[in-house]
């Protein structure tokens, strides 16, 4: 089932304070608000490695479609599989590139926000 909201739905809720977003209802999504960066890079870093040990118990491979920043969530992880010795044998990560459009090719200079020369 597609979403699709319009562009003046899209402006009022950008326009929303946090503290109104945290108590509305009927969301499509879970809403977390945190107090620093570095406090949601952290709970981000450990879902990642509480799926990964989820799927690793029922023998399941773990899929992931990563940005390719920011990277703080991945140094959590990193920290973790390493000091917990987590088997990464079955994870199959995609590194998403926001300045290459679907077929690979880097965006233009003209496409400023989506060119990475051109930012």
């Amino acid at each position: 089932m597609d979403f699709l909201i319009t562009r003046e739905q899209l402006e009022e809720w950008c326009s929303y304070p946090a503290e109104k977003l945290l108590t509305m209802t009927n969301l499509k999504a879970e809403i977390r608000c945190r107090k620093s960066t570095s406090d949601l890079m952290e709970e981000i870093g450990n879902l990642m490695v509480e799926e990964l040990l989820q799927n690793n118990a029922a023998g399941r491979a773990t899929r992931w479609i990563l940005p390719t920043g920011p990277l703080d969530q991945y140094e959590r992880l990193i920290r973790r599989v390493n000091a917990e010795r987590i088997p990464m044998k079955n994870v199959y990560a995609f590194m998403m590139d926001e300045f290459l459009d679907w077929q690979g090719r880097p965006y233009p200079v003209e496409a400023r926000y989506e060119s990475l020369r051109g930012t």
